[in-house]
């Protein structure tokens, strides 16, 4: 809204969006944000969503935010409404597989990674287990002699 009913430029839009990442990523160290590109839409000039969407992906700070391209593969004769702005049927499932594709992504990689600790903790266990084992066997060994 900020680009095409209020009349702000780009830069103080991006501005006002960074500033809001800046209080999130201060509040929660160790919170990863999900950051949309807009979508291509006739009440917005071509230029000016594209810069907006190239400055807006600058943001992103590496594994804190995440950037969803919602606007990559988006028809705006297609994937809105008559009034222009609001997502059609089609355009609101583009919009849904981005964001559940960025979700799964992401989530994928927490799991793959607490599983990955969960395998080295059980090798871990399993090692210190067969240590304790042979030595439990060393000594009665060393005992019976």
């Amino acid at each position: 809204n900020d680009l095409w009913m209020d009349g702000r430029s780009v830069q103080a839009t991006v501005a006002d969006v960074g500033q809001v990442l800046r209080v999130l990523m201060a509040s929660n160290p160790s919170m990863v944000i999900f950051l949309s590109l807009i979508v291509p839409c006739p009440v917005i000039p071509a230029a000016k969503w594209s810069e907006y969407n190239s400055l807006l992906a600058r943001l992103a700070v590496k594994g804190r935010v995440v950037i969803v391209d919602q606007a990559t593969g988006f028809d705006p004769g297609r994937d809105l409404m008559a009034d222009g702005v609001t997502p059609s049927v089609s355009g609101s499932q583009k919009v849904l597989f981005y964001c559940l594709y960025c979700l799964y992504f992401s989530l994928s990689l927490f799991l793959s990674l607490f599983l990955s600790l969960f395998a080295l903790n059980y090798c871990l266990y399993s090692l210190s287990l067969s240590l304790s084992l042979f030595l439990s066997l060393s000594l009665s060994l060393f005992a019976l002699n």
